[in-house]
């Protein structure tokens, strides 16, 4: 029983990825920069497109 519930803890938090790539961001501040990303800094992803490379990330770890 507890693993059924761990699995779908872990489902439902990968879905909600790519929702938050998604929302529309404030123009002001965003309340997640992926611009300042370690992952996307080590995988050499300048400030522009880390956006949308961000948001593909997001969507192959929700589609595993």
């Amino acid at each position: 029983m507890i693993g059924v519930r761990v699995a779908g803890f872990l489902i439902t938090h990968g879905l909600l990825h790519p929702g938050i790539g998604a929302a529309p961001a404030p123009a002001d501040k965003l309340p997640f920069d992926p611009g300042r990303s370690w992952a996307l800094t080590a995988a050499h992803v300048s400030a522009p497109p880390a956006r949308p490379a961000a948001s593909a990330l997001a969507w192959y770890t929700a589609l595993l």
